[in-house]
């Protein structure tokens, strides 16, 4: 089985290339940058709250209103109240999750009619998931409050890419 890239015209990377700057220049005006990553920003704390939910994290709030913090804004946020060694690093690293989504927005993207308010639906909605997938630097804080369930994982990464590689 093969992987290969959806087919996209040079319209369709010039709009992705168009939101993806927009997003950057729109950090100037908090109002602005909020509502350009708002579809975005809604994915990576869903990815929080399921992946907490899952684990046990006991999330007890979800926001997507912007804050003004005293470093800036908080564009959104969950509360979890069960934060333990064996949850900590997929909570925090969920929003990688997102990778994945802004690919299969851009397949059906490419499938979709480029007349339709859909294809370039969900060219934005690539573009939002591909800037909101990296984790902030308060779910890095998450994962790196449990190092010991951080050093569990890497042991166990290693050991699978041992095992995987030997002949």
């Amino acid at each position: 089985m093969e992987f290969a890239l959806p087919a996209l015209t040079v319209l369709d990377l010039a709009f992705i290339a168009l939101a993806l700057v927009a997003i950057q220049l729109a950090r100037r005006s908090a109002l602005l940058h909020a509502l350009l990553v708002l579809p975005g920003t809604l994915l990576h704390e869903l990815a929080h709250w399921i992946i907490a939910t899952l684990l046990g994290g006991q999330p007890t709030s979800l926001s997507v209103v912007p804050g003004r913090t005293e470093h800036g804004w908080r564009l959104g946020s969950v509360g979890i109240a069960r934060v333990r060694w064996f949850n900590a690093l997929p909570i925090g690293l969920a929003p990688l999750l997102l990778a994945p989504i802004a690919v299969l927005a851009l397949i059906h993207a490419s499938r979709a009619d480029a007349a339709s308010w859909v294809h370039w639906a969900l060219l934005y909605v690539a573009s939002s998931a591909a800037v909101s997938c990296l984790p902030s630097l308060q779910d890095l804080k998450v994962v790196a409050s449990r190092p010991l369930g951080a050093l569990l994982y890497l042991a166990v990464a290693a050991a699978a890419i041992h095992a995987w590689m030997r002949p």
